[in-house]
C-alpha cells in the first residue's frame, strides 16, 4: 500500500513537471522578434501597380561597366561611355507604371535615348515597392523605318572649316546677338575660335584659328591640316563604335575615305543595358490606367 502511494506521488510530480515544461516552451515560442524600422517600412510600403506614377532614380551601364545614363551626378571615378551626356537628367524622374506584358507602341524611328530607357523602366518598376532597389537588364528591338535608308546617316569623313569668313552685318548681329566690334570673339566651331578683324557699314569679317593639330569629335579623333584658305579635319572613325549625336544613339557601320555611315535604327545602338533603379515614391495617376510619359527631350 505504501509503495503504491509512493508511486502515485512520483507520477503526479512527473506530470506536473511535464506540464510546466510544455507551458514554458509555448510561452517562449509565442515571443516574436520585434521588426526593425527597415522591415516595417518595406512591409508597409506601397507597391507599384499599372497606372501608378512611380518616381525613381536610375543609373545605367553597358556590359563593359561604362555609365551611359543617370538621373543623378556620377562620381569622377566611374568610367563613362562617350555616349553619356551629363545633365540630361538632373534628378529623379516620374514614370507611369505599365504592366510588364503590355506591348510597346509602334515606332517609325527610335526616340531620344533617355526616353527609350525610361519607357522600358516603366515596365520594370511595376511590382516594386516604395524604397526598393533593383538591378535590371534592358533590351530593345531594331526599329525598321518604312524607307530603310532613313535609319542611316551618311557623314563626310573630311570636314572643312574656313580660315576667314565675311558675312552681312545684319547676319552677324542676328547670330551673335550684339553689334560687331573689331577684336570681338565669335564662335562658329569650338575647335576653331573666331575673332572679328574688320567691320564696315555692310559687312563683318572674321578670322579663325585652330586650337591644335587634333580635335575630338563624336565620331573619333580628327587630324587638322591647313590649306591656303581653309582647315581640313580628317576624322579617324572606327567601324563598330557607339556614337551619340544629339539625343540619338547609333553605331558606325562603315568608314571609307569619304563617308562615315551610322546606323540609328536601334534605340540602344544594339547594346543591352544594366540599370540600377530605386523607387523614391509611388502615387496614383490622375487618370488611372494610363501611362504618364516622361518629360520630353528639348
Amino acid at each position: 500500500m505504501r509503495s503504491f502511494r509512493a508511486r502515485a506521488k512520483c507520477s503526479g510530480l512527473f506530470a506536473f513537471l511535464a506540464i510546466l515544461v510544455v507551458s514554458t516552451n509555448l510561452s517562449l515560442g509565442a515571443v516574436e522578434k520585434a521588426p526593425s524600422a527597415g522591415d516595417v517600412r518595406t512591409r508597409d510600403a506601397r507597391m507599384v501597380e499599372p497606372g501608378d506614377v512611380a518616381t525613381l532614380d536610375y543609373l545605367c551601364r553597358l556590359k563593359t561597366g561604362e555609365v551611359v545614363a543617370s538621373t543623378g551626378a556620377v562620381a569622377d571615378a566611374e568610367r563613362k561611355s562617350p555616349v553619356f551626356a551629363p545633365g540630361k537628367r538632373s534628378g529623379a524622374v516620374s514614370l507611369g507604371a505599365v504592366a510588364p506584358d503590355d506591348p510597346y507602341p509602334e515606332q517609325l524611328y527610335p526616340g531620344p535615348f533617355e526616353l527609350e530607357i525610361e519607357h522600358r523602366l516603366a515596365r520594370q518598376v511595376t511590382g516594386m515597392k516604395e524604397g526598393e532597389t533593383q538591378r535590371v537588364n534592358l533590351s530593345a528591338s531594331m526599329v525598321m523605318p518604312k524607307n530603310e535608308q532613313e535609319g542611316f546617316a551618311y557623314l563626310s569623313r573630311v570636314r572643312t572649316r574656313p580660315k576667314e569668313m565675311t558675312m552681312p552685318k545684319g547676319d552677324y548681329e542676328f547670330r551673335a546677338r550684339k553689334a560687331p566690334e573689331v577684336g570681338q570673339e565669335y564662335s562658329y566651331d569650338p575647335a576653331f575660335p573666331g575673332r572679328v578683324t574688320s567691320v564696315t557699314e555692310t559687312d563683318v569679317t572674321i578670322a579663325f584659328s585652330k586650337r591644335g593639330d587634333t580635335i575630338e569629335t563624336p565620331f573619333g579623333t580628327g587630324r587638322v591640316r591647313e590649306e591656303a584658305d581653309r582647315y581640313k579635319v580628317d576624322i579617324d572613325a572606327k567601324e563598330g563604335t557607339l556614337v551619340r549625336t544629339g539625343n540619338k544613339i547609333g553605331r558606325i557601320t562603315k568608314v571609307d575615305d569619304r563617308v562615315i555611315v551610322i546606323d540609328y535604327r536601334h534605340p540602344f545602338g544594339y547594346e543591352e543595358l544594366i540599370c540600377d533603379i530605386q523607387v523614391i515614391a509611388v502615387s496614383e495617376s490622375e487618370e488611372a490606367g494610363t501611362e504618364v510619359p516622361a518629360e520630353e527631350e528639348q
